[in-house]
């Protein structure tokens, strides 16, 4: 019970920073484009960075919707939970959001063992896949950008 109960602590964590981080992303932009006396096409077009990230912390949402979419009984090692944390992790690796990582490797750690395995559906497989694809596409694009400004 305690173990089901630290599991529910860290999958709670990551479904809020899910929701959390791009909100206060979000506000640190708002606040960036009013000191900078520009209006947000100006700014975007002049800092492009800005652009990628905005859409890197827009993607967490739609990991937290397709976790937060598992039944608590398919939340273990081996399970469609454990199946989406792993693809969620390598996309945090990819952009360097090394918090995120942390709380979704942590979460992994904390799923029990089963027995059995259980499979994404076709569709969890395809949205886990098109968002990883587009948060490594982000995480080229973003490296493109911070050597070219070197």
């Amino acid at each position: 019970m305690e173990a089901q109960q630290s599991l529910t602590k860290w999958y709670t964590a990551t479904l809020s920073l899910t929701i959390i981080l791009p909100i206060i992303y979000i506000i640190y932009l708002v606040l960036i484009v009013q000191t900078s006396g520009k209006g947000f096409q100006a700014f975007f077009n002049e800092e492009p960075v800005f652009t990628i990230l905005l859409m890197i912390s827009l993607i967490n949402p739609f990991w937290g919707h397709l976790l937060n979419s598992i039944p608590k009984e398919h939340r273990f090692k081996k399970g469609k939970a454990d199946k989406l944390l792993n693809y969620m992790l390598a996309s945090q690796v990819v952009v360097g959001n090394i918090l995120m990582a942390i709380i979704v490797f942590m979460t992994k750690r904390k799923l029990q063992s089963v027995g059995t395995a259980d499979s994404l559906n076709t569709f969890e497989k395809i949205a886990a896949i098109f968002l990883l694809i587009f948060t490594v596409f982000c995480g080229g694009v973003l490296l493109r950008l911070t050597i070219v400004s070197l």
